[in-house]
């Protein structure tokens, strides 16, 4: 297969519970709810939301991804209400080796329910077998057990450390690394019929 190029394309996907679609102009009160929360952004590279102002800026950046890139975060909408609890992305995108590395962020209230596990799946069936990606990676700060544990039930592989990697709100922080290749997501597909 060839090398990707922009624009990649983007479509609404549906998972059991979940609705993951472009963000609108409309989701900015939804979506203050979860980045205004501390908790959310406990571990996380970017800083709580203190206003709708601080959403609308992540919005904007949302529809120049869709605009100049074809791809961008998904909103995570509840299908039974409507309401945007969180988002799903590929956070880094590397074309030239087929490369992505997944991110996702969920409502206090949503967390245990088992949607990032969800959202992230649709995710990583878009990204094999409709881009024709590589390989999928995650990372997170060894103390955010939470989300690493969605990375084991996605059956990413723990490949290590990387040691004082990012310089997140001030401070040098180590980041566990998974991933996931297109060929060990197949063969777990085939094993699981």
């Amino acid at each position: 297969m060839g090398s990707l190029e922009y624009p990649l394309p983007m479509r609404e996907l549906e998972t059991e519970r979940l609705r993951l679609r472009r963000f609108r102009h409309g989701d900015l009160r939804d979506t203050f709810a979860w980045t205004g929360d501390p908790e959310v952004s406990r571990y996380t590279f970017w800083s709580v939301h203190k206003t709708l102002n601080d959403t609308q800026q992540f919005l904007d950046f949302c529809f120049k991804e869709y605009s100049e890139r074809g791809i961008g975060p998904w909103a995570a909408e509840l299908k039974t209400t409507g309401v945007v609890v969180g988002n799903c992305s590929y956070g880094a995108i590397h074309l030239s080796d087929a490369r992505v590395e997944l991110a996702f962020f969920f409502a206090r209230q949503c967390w245990g329910q088992g949607l990032a596990v969800e959202g992230l799946s649709a995710l990583l069936r878009f990204g094999f077998e409709d881009l024709g990606l590589n390989r999928m990676e995650a990372r997170c700060m060894p103390v955010n057990v939470a989300s690493e544990r969605v990375m084991q039930k996605l059956g990413m592989q723990f490949e290590g450390v990387l040691r004082e990697y990012l310089r997140v709100k001030g401070q040098f922080c180590d980041l566990k690394v998974y991933s996931l290749l297109k060929r060990d997501w197949y063969e777990k597909r085939s094993s699981a019929q």
